[in-house]
């Protein structure tokens, strides 16, 4: 499996998206702001991150991830296997 994962996040919120932030399921803190610019609704953008970097579970593959919109919410989806599925579906 290569160590380099191209993610693509797909914002069908109906709300302009901020920040994606991903953290191991064993971690309590987020990682960085993974978006270079917000999203607006119904747009993507894609990202890529080196799984050595990751101590998670499954060798870097499952992921809690935070979407935070420009109205001040946010939105946490658990256990992720970005691996398997390198998409992000926000609706």
């Amino acid at each position: 499996m290569p160590d380099t994962v191209r993610v693509s996040v797909v914002n069908n919120s109906g709300k302009v998206l901020k920040a994606i932030y991903m953290s191991p399921p064993t971690n309590i803190h987020w990682g960085q702001n993974e978006l270079e610019a917000a999203i607006p609704d119904r747009e993507k953008a894609d990202f890529e991150w080196k799984r050595s970097d990751y101590k998670g579970a499954e060798a870097g593959c499952l992921f809690e991830v935070r979407a935070e919109y420009a109205d001040g919410k946010s939105t946490d989806l658990e256990e992720i296997n970005l691996c398997k599925t390198p998409t992000i579906n926000l609706k």
